[in-house]
């Protein structure tokens, strides 16, 4: 997974993505697995297969208050269509960044470079 897929840049500065989709993005973001994210919630492992079956799932009000007090983030962030792209501290980056492999930097770089020159 390279840095631009991860943050799911898109041209226009935002984000586009399902709710297990974010859910995932905030779960690399804390260093947490999904299953270790649920439990920590106080929710059930098994909602997982639930999601990844149907990303655009929606869970319900009482899931969604756990999962946005386990993530700080308000309920806008998973039911909105569209968020701006969080902001990444450089801790955030200096996470990320060690958390890829050799090649996956290379990649990561020679994308950025691809970038810069249509630019």
């Amino acid at each position: 997974m390279n840095f631009v897929n991860f943050v799911g840049v898109h041209k226009k500065g935002v984000l586009n993505l399902c709710f297990y989709d974010k859910f995932k993005g905030l779960c690399t973001l804390r260093n947490e697995t999904e299953s270790r994210a649920l439990i920590n919630a106080g929710l059930s492992k098994s909602l997982l297969s639930k999601w990844r079956a149907k990303p655009d799932t929606v869970p319900n009000g009482k899931t969604l208050a756990k999962l946005c007090d386990h993530f700080g983030v308000p309920a806008s962030y998973f039911l909105g269509e569209k968020e701006k792209a969080p902001t990444l501290t450089s801790e955030d980056l200096h996470q990320i960044l060690n958390g890829m492999s050799n090649a996956e930097l290379i990649e990561l770089i020679s994308e950025a470079t691809e970038k810069l020159k249509g630019n």
